[in-house]
């Protein structure tokens, strides 16, 4: 048992890259057959869960630490969804599903999963390369991968973006957010492997205020 929790540690940052294509290929399929909001919130509370008890399993502090860090901020995303749905108008969740503020129940854990992948693969790119290299892989995960996600969800019946201009069926502005959000993943993923418990829930407050501050200028750049 030891030796494969040994030997999966090692190549950790493959595991999470596979789960990241797997997320790949799921909303995918969830656009092709519109799969609906069931489906998005099992994914978000299974990997979840999933990364959880792996953390523990591998008694990695640093996982634990940015799971904390990605719910916290996910939970403070809220804003930023609310902002989006009720003042501005201009995404709309698909009804008949639990809500929390104006978002699904499931938001804050699915943010907190990409945080932990995008950000995992950055750090670990980190320590192989420059620090300059993380943030721009980082970043271009953030605005090539994630608008991916964006795409298919109208497809799948998740949620979808009217009223403003548009690349397919993803705001420009939302491509211009998500690059933002995490080229700072890098950064925080430093400051968490040395920080306790306080400092790891108040990055992840600022990471939450975050997204919604790159979500207000980049919504004015493109409106």
């Amino acid at each position: 048992m030891n030796k494969t929790i040994q030997f999966l540690k090692k190549y950790e940052w493959l595991f999470i890259a596979i789960i990241l294509v797997f997320g790949f290929l799921f909303f995918l399929l969830s656009s092709i057959y519109g799969s609906g909001w069931k489906f998005a919130a099992a994914y978000s509370y299974s990997l979840f869960g999933l990364f959880t008890f792996w953390a523990f399993l591998s008694k990695n502090e640093l996982l634990k630490k940015v799971l904390v860090f990605g719910i916290v901020a996910g939970f403070v995303e809220l804003i930023s969804d609310w902002w989006l749905v009720s003042y501005q108008e201009v995404l709309v969740y698909f009804p008949d599903e639990p809500i929390i503020v104006s978002s699904p129940l499931y938001m804050p854990f699915s943010w907190a999963v990409i945080f932990l992948q995008v950000g995992y693969l950055a750090w670990f790119i980190n320590k192989q390369y420059k620090f300059s290299t993380s943030v721009i892989a980082a970043t271009l995960l953030g605005a090539a991968f994630v608008p991916f996600f964006e795409h298919w969800a109208k497809d799948a019946n998740w949620w979808f973006y009217q009223d403003c201009s548009m690349l397919g069926s993803v705001p420009y502005f939302i491509i211009l957010s998500e690059a933002a959000i995490c080229s700072l993943l890098p950064f925080f993923f430093l400051k968490l492997e040395k920080s306790n418990y306080f400092f790891v829930i108040f990055y992840g407050v600022l990471m939450g205020l975050w997204i919604w501050i790159t979500a207000m200028i980049s919504f004015y750049i493109f409106a």
